[in-house]
């Protein structure tokens, strides 16, 4: 049986389900795309695209290779609650990186099934590199699934009220007579008033310093009651500016309103992906560092939601009553069934937003989803099995705990690429650091940093325009630590 036949016969076993389905002929990592259905049609354009994967495997692979590949397209097939990318069991060492199950330090296609570069070549020249990077980055992926968190998408300090006034990734007395220099910034307002370095705010971080407290309002790892949590979203859903965006019809909507706050509240681990429409701004990425999740609020049945935000200011993620739902229009909280966002027997899903498709459509990792009957009562009926469900216990003495305490050099994302990517790593004190990066034969192409950096995390774009496709090393040499790893240029 074709590609095409086996993924059609999987399309009409899920039309027998009678209701609406998203079902993902999932190519490896790169190609999540979806097929429309539901109980009467089949949309007739993603059929189309479906033939076109059929054949570009068809004459790809072998025919020993296409039925492996047929095998491992049906199991990654999902259905409904299913599409939130790779199974756990397919993740065979996180060491090595989401889904680098071959550990060859690069998470791809062959990680699914064994094809050549060249292949791998024609691959990605077909269908495009835009959705290789859903997953690439796993710190985020499993940020998305830790609703109790920051998601530090940005690895700094560099966050509303966070009291790293001069930005050097440590909390300190140096922070405080920058405040006391009229030092304006968003670390600066360690009160939320929207006001930098006030009075209060140098106030706040002298008792912070000298113990008398023992968290800072803004730093959202360590409240401990609910009050705490729900204070500090109402002043940053105050200061966020995503609420003065025009409502237009076909150009800025419900999910437009939901997708600026996610990027502003969590953050985007890719600000850079080209596949992010342009009406978004990523100026203000990971802003306020605070797990606000993107929300589809449908009445059952209906093919079309409403875009609105969630955040778990509770201790269980499977109880709605923990979560606080943001309708982004107007910053109201504790947004509940019966109103014109949320109708009765309606269904509320709570996702992350993975990545986007080369169309600029989102793709979404689903978290938690209720439904509510006639008069609002909620149920819950989907949980993503990986899902931290307790609030991890955390040192509130724990000193600076942004500063990493070793060295380590992460797999840049995405990869493979094209032309662009980023290298991320971290470094646990000032260092003397050199990033560079060679062919295949160790000859040295570029620097990218040679320069003394501050501890903490740092982010690298390399922009590969230049060279031919192929696989490239990068190497970080700060003091004595040296480490390297590689990466695939797909043109």
């Amino acid at each position: 049986m074709k590609t095409l036949e086996k993924l059609l016969a999987l399309g009409k076993k899920t039309l027998n389900a009678g209701r609406k389905t998203m079902v993902y002929a999932a190519f490896g990592l790169a190609s999540l795309l979806p097929i429309e259905a539901d109980a009467q049609t089949i949309n007739t354009p993603s059929l189309e695209i479906l033939s076109s994967i059929s054949t570009q495997l068809d004459s790809m692979l072998g025919q020993t290779e296409l039925e492996l590949a047929e095998r491992k397209a049906i199991e990654r097939a999902m259905a409904d609650e299913k599409i939130y990318g790779l199974k756990q069991e397919q993740i065979v060492d996180r060491s090595y990186g989401l889904g680098d199950v071959n550990k060859d330090g690069v998470a791809d296609e062959r990680d699914y099934f064994d094809i050549s570069p060249e292949q791998m070549q024609v691959y990605f020249s077909s269908i495009g590199t835009g959705l290789s990077r859903v997953l690439q980055d796993s710190s985020y992926y499993e940020a998305m699934l830790n609703p109790f968190f920051q998601p530090d998408v940005n690895g700094n300090l560099l966050w509303y009220g966070s009291a790293d006034v001069d930005s050097n990734n440590v909390v300190d007395w140096n922070d405080y007579n920058a405040m006391q220099q009229g030092v304006q910034n968003d670390m600066a307002d360690v009160d939320g008033d929207g006001i930098a370095s006030t009075s209060q705010d140098q106030q706040i971080l002298s008792d912070y310093l000298n113990n008398n407290i023992e968290y800072l309002p803004g730093q959202w790892n360590y409240l401990q009651t609910r009050d705490e949590r729900d204070s500090w979203v109402e002043k940053t859903l105050a200061i966020d500016k995503t609420d003065t965006n025009e409502w237009v019809i076909n150009e800025w909507i419900s999910g437009d309103f939901a997708t600026q706050l996610y990027f502003n509240f969590f953050g985007y681990h890719d600000p850079e992906d080209p596949n992010i429409p342009d009406k978004y701004d990523l100026s203000m990425n990971g802003r306020f560092n605070l797990p606000v999740y993107f929300v589809g609020a449908a009445p059952i049945g209906s093919p079309s939601a409403h875009g609105m935000n969630a955040k778990l200011t509770g201790d269980n993620p499977l109880n709605f009553d923990d979560w606080n739902p943001i309708e982004p229009q107007n910053d109201s909280m504790y947004v509940q069934p019966g109103g014109w966002n949320i109708p009765y027997n309606s269904r509320f899903k709570i996702y992350g937003i993975v990545g986007f498709r080369d169309t600029g459509t989102r793709i979404y990792l689903p978290i938690v989803k209720f439904e509510f009957d006639s008069i609002g009562n909620p149920t819950m009926y989907y949980q993503n099995p990986d899902l931290i469900l307790e609030r991890p216990e955390v040192s509130i003495a724990q000193e600076n705990p942004k500063i990493p305490s070793e060295y380590a050099l992460n797999q840049n994302y995405p990869n493979p690429f094209n032309p662009r990517t980023t290298i991320q790593y971290t470094l646990p004190r000032r260092e003397q650091v050199s990033l560079d990066v060679y062919n295949i034969r160790g000859r040295k192409l570029e620097t990218l940093v040679n320069d003394v950096q501050d501890p903490g995390k740092h982010k690298i774009p390399f922009d590969a325009s230049k060279y031919s496709s192929g696989i490239y090393l990068y190497r970080l040499q700060a003091g004595n630590h040296t480490e390297t790893k590689k990466m695939v240029l797909v043109k």
